[in-house]
């Protein structure tokens, strides 16, 4: 079945009084730097580029494409859209916990509740670390995400369509 007809277009974009709410505390929690294949990842997750996904893989999710190209539900999935984090970083963070996304240049874009932090590889302890949960997306800061819209055409496209949902 077509994901058109299975699933309902996801949005993941804050309203606007939520989004000013959230950049009045997003300075009181944790930031995540994004580079521009996650800032690329979070904006085409918020207009339901990605739908049915809500945010970056969890654990589950994760090891379900990797080993199955579906997602953990069996819907067929075949793109593994993680956010990454440091050895460092993951020891600061919990399930649960609300964190900024921000550009690599510190402008914030969105916030991510956390759901899982996990390896890729959890039998190998250099393995890269990931964090996934749903995202939202601060739409009024797409000018700061750091990438040129021009270029990434299909996602201009992909913007345009999502502000007439």
């Amino acid at each position: 079945m077509p994901y058109a007809t299975k699933f309902h277009r996801i949005n993941r974009v804050l309203p606007e009084a939520e989004a000013r709410v959230w950049e009045s505390v997003a300075d009181e929690v944790n930031s995540l730097p994004l580079d521009e294949t996650e800032v690329i990842d979070l904006i085409t997750i918020a207009y339901g580029g990605y739908t049915p996904l809500d945010g970056f893989l969890d654990e589950i999710d994760y090891r379900s494409v990797v080993r199955r190209a579906e997602l953990a539900d069996g819907t067929p999935w075949p793109l593994v859209v993680t956010l990454s984090i440091d050895r460092v970083r993951r020891h600061e963070l919990r399930a649960g916990q609300f964190v900024a996304l921000r550009s690599r240049s510190g402008a914030l874009l969105g916030r991510l509740q956390i759901t899982s932090i996990y390896r890729a590889n959890p039998d190998d302890s250099a393995s890269q670390w990931f964090v996934g949960g749903p995202v939202d997306l601060v739409e009024s800061a797409l000018g700061n995400a750091g990438i040129d819209l021009d270029y990434h055409t299909g996602l201009a496209g992909l913007i345009g369509a999502g502000r007439s949902l």
